[in-house]
């Protein structure tokens, strides 16, 4: 246990702030990193790692690969641009081409309803393939293949692969610079892959003493060992449920109220959805309240959720969408196909749907068992308030 201890007890900034399987903050850091104009003196080439990963399959004479030799230095990164959460757009030069990378990244969130290809729609209208090559990458844990591309190729991508290249580029490559403290960003990449690792989420080498004390350790305490992982703490559930307690459903409701620019109440809660109503919204458009539904002590068809997801441990806010049978049907559906088009998530099941949904904790960013929770005062919260109001009148 001492040798465990021993090889696990370090301090890792990135845990420190809760980012493990927050997909966002992944995609806020690597965005960071890849960008050939951030003062971390790895100029492109964090970014020719991952198009060298990202084309490892083409052919040899892919024209793509041209871009291989090419000076990325100018290449512009933007974070949630067309709701992809990686572009990297090189753009033309004369009679050459352009090129334009978006990379989707996924921790534990499953692809949306036809999303790559959504994704492939806009960016050939945008970014037309007559001045633009396009690369697309899908970056996952396992490097699994998506499931939602269209014409496009999406290149699968485990993030292991992608850290070997980024680790076999960092010690030969990058020219110290103190003033941009160089050596401090490479220990932060590395601190981050380490991380990854450790999570489970990328493979590396194995630390073979570790891996010797853990067989020793399951080998001399496995029936402890199994009771513990049957009972491990549910430290989310606990907060949220003082979350309730505490009556902070009236104060998140205040602060959600400035963000959305809605009066917006408290409505129906439990230990798994915490609910409000959109009340000036219903006030406005009436259509929205139907006094025969059940779902909600407001009769509201649409409700602010926060979720408690047991099976992925993890809490989010979403809009959410009655499915109520007493629901009408011909409004219900135009209100589903105005919500997938603004929020670019097709869901049209005749069930509960949600929308804009964002994860904003998970139980193993906890540490103490007296955790407080509050509403992140980071969090973006968007609604389409005129989406509701065309097909309302």
């Amino acid at each position: 246990m001492d040798k465990i201890a021993e090889k696990t007890a370090y301090f890792c900034p990135f845990e420190a702030v809760g980012m493990v399987r927050q997909e966002i903050r992944h995609s806020n850091f690597l965005s960071y990193v890849l960008d050939p104009a951030r003062p971390h003196a790895f100029g492109d080439h964090v970014l020719k790692a991952a198009l060298v990963s990202l084309l490892e399959d083409d052919d040899s004479d892919s024209p793509k690969r041209f871009w291989l030799d090419r000076d990325l230095r100018k290449a512009q990164v933007y974070r949630e641009r067309h709701n992809i959460d990686i572009l990297i757009e090189l753009p033309p030069t004369g009679p050459q081409a352009g090129l334009l990378i978006a990379l989707e990244l996924k921790i534990d969130a499953k692809e949306g309803s036809q999303q790559l290809a959504r994704y492939e729609e806009i960016l050939t209208q945008r970014y037309t393939p007559e001045r633009y090559d396009h690369i697309y990458g899908f970056i996952t844990p396992d490097g699994r293949d998506p499931s939602t591309e269209g014409d496009g190729r999406w290149s699968p991508l485990s993030y292991s692969d992608l850290f070997e290249r980024i680790e076999a580029m960092l010690p030969d490559k990058i020219e110290p610079k103190p003033r941009f403290g160089t050596s401090r960003s490479i220990a932060l990449v590395k601190d981050y892959i380490r991380m990854m690792r450790r999570h489970g989420m990328a493979k590396g080498e194995v630390d073979q003493a570790l891996d010797n004390a853990v067989k020793r350790l399951w080998a001399e305490h496995r029936e402890a060992l199994e009771y513990a992982i049957e009972n491990r703490p549910y430290l989310l559930r606990d907060a949220v449920e003082r979350f309730i307690d505490a009556g902070n459903m009236k104060e998140t409701a205040k602060y959600l109220s400035e963000r959305c620019k809605d009066a917006i109440k408290p409505d129906k809660s439990d230990m798994h959805w915490q609910r409000f109503e959109f009340a000036k919204l219903n006030r406005e458009f009436p259509r929205l309240v139907n006094s025969e539904s059940r779902w909600l002590p407001s009769h509201s068809l649409l409700a602010l959720e926060l979720t408690l997801d047991p099976t992925r441990r993890v809490w989010s806010f979403c809009i959410a969408l009655s499915g109520d049978p007493a629901e009408k049907p011909e409004f219900r559906e135009c209100l589903q196909k105005e919500l997938s088009s603004a929020s670019g998530e097709r869901s049209t099941k005749r069930g509960y749907c949600h929308y804009f949904r964002k994860d904003l904790i998970a139980d193993e960013d906890l540490s103490s068992v007296n955790a407080v929770l509050i509403f992140p005062k980071s969090a973006e919260v968007k609604f389409p308030t005129t989406a509701v109001a065309a097909i309302s009148r």
